[in-house]
């Protein structure tokens, strides 16, 4: 009903398009979520005027859309396409949706190089970590070479600056960066499975099967190394370790965190540890500079002390390792900081070839001094600077 200004009222008759506000024309988009769902359409607002909001139902479903929201597409055409590609279905959610196909190409490559068969070996003890395309002792190969430099190819070529030159499969810094992967790869598995790959002996392998025990002891610890195993390809095209930060903004830009969810999800890991895993995972990716040093040739010099004192200075860490101020003292949570700490110390034994032993008994050290402080950082820091000796007093000599 319109009302005039008269008082008086008439019947008048609009149009779905016109109730909405929506606008004729190319290029333009409505947004909205079907309530029950909380899936995300999207529909061309020049079809919804020629032909209304047309859905498809099965008996006795109805649907219920919300925030509708009308936008213009992209020079690029984005939108356009995102909406041609889903032939009128839902997504969870339109920006996922419109990263997955502009990053198509990379993310189908990193899904050949960490396949489930590679997620699934948190859990399966591995028979090889393969040189080669289709080698290995078992009947597949969980991740090879070949998949790693293809891989690594085309994350050059989506990477920011890239030179065509350095995203040629066959160029040999691409080959080394493959060696540099699999290397901590294979680490990280005897960590995971210790023994499993190659018998050790002596204080080595105490150190690992300590730092394996803990692995296996704290949640989610072998979930993220595994993640941040299939992070280092990022590491690796942004220059080196100890410029990690960049590693992680295009971890970031390419929603890694999320498809490392989804691939350890697809591997039977449930969603709470996958999101978490995941989370950590391009945490630590930012922070190897913490293992690596000026370089590769540094990580073994590691103090995973100074690693935990380091996530927690900087604002992203203290949110992640729940750092917070309560009763005026600064407080961690345990579970927390045992898995960042735990998933630096194995990035020091994988990827710098630090003493596995020293890294253990310094976690050792590290979780008592914690225990002792009740988990209140201002009691270990006090505690800390009580601790430091002073100087011996000189006797005096005798007449």
């Amino acid at each position: 009903m319109d009302k005039r200004p008269d008082g008086s009222k008439a019947t008048a008759t609009r149009s779905l398009a016109e109730g909405l506000g929506l606008h004729r024309g190319q290029g333009r988009f409505m947004l909205m979520t079907e309530a029950k769902s909380g899936l995300r359409y999207v529909r061309r607002s020049e079809d919804i005027f020629n032909n209304g909001l047309s859905v498809s139902l099965e008996g006795f479903q109805c649907q219920v859309f919300i925030d509708m929201t009308e936008i213009q597409d992209d020079e690029t055409g984005s939108y356009s396409a995102l909406c041609d590609s889903l032939g009128g279905g839902g997504v969870p959610d339109i920006g996922w949706a419109l990263q997955d196909m502009a990053l198509a190409e990379l993310y189908r490559s990193w899904k050949t190089a960490f396949s489930p068969d590679f997620f699934r070996l948190i859990e399966a003890v591995p028979t090889a970590v393969a040189t080669t395309a289709g080698a290995g002792t078992g009947t597949k190969a969980a991740m090879n070479r070949e998949s790693l430099v293809k891989l690594l190819s085309t994350a050059a070529r989506f990477a920011a600056g890239a030179t065509p030159e350095a995203g040629k499969p066959g160029n040999a810094r691409l080959e080394a960066m493959a060696a540099a992967c699999m290397a901590a790869a294979k680490t990280a598995l005897a960590l995971l499975h210790t023994g499993a790959l190659a018998p050790m002996k002596g204080k080595q392998a105490s150190g690992l099967a300590g730092l394996s025990a803990r692995i296996k002891a704290t949640p989610a610890a072998a979930e993220t190394i595994t993640a941040l195993i299939a992070l280092l390809p990022i590491a690796q095209i942004s220059g080196t370790y100890a410029d990690s930060t960049k590693a992680q903004s295009l971890a970031e830009s390419w929603g890694m965190a999320r498809k490392l969810r989804e691939a350890l999800v697809a591997a039977g890991t449930d969603y709470g540890t996958a999101d978490k895993a995941g989370s950590f995972a391009v945490a630590a990716l930012g922070r190897l500079e913490l293992v690596a040093g000026a370089g590769p040739a540094r990580l073994s010099r590691l103090d995973p002390g100074i690693a935990a004192g380091a996530l927690l200075a900087d604002d992203e860490a203290r949110a992640l390792l729940g750092v917070n101020r309560w009763n005026g003292e600064t407080w961690i949570d345990a579970d927390r900081y045992r898995l960042a700490a735990t998933v630096l110390a194995a990035a020091a034994v994988a990827l710098g070839d630090a003493d596995a032993l020293r890294v253990e008994k310094t976690l050792v050290g590290l979780d008592a001094a914690l225990l002792d402080a009740g988990w209140s950082l201002d009691r270990v820091v006090a505690a800390a600077e009580t601790a430091i000796p002073k100087a011996p007093k000189k006797r005096p000599g005798k007449e």
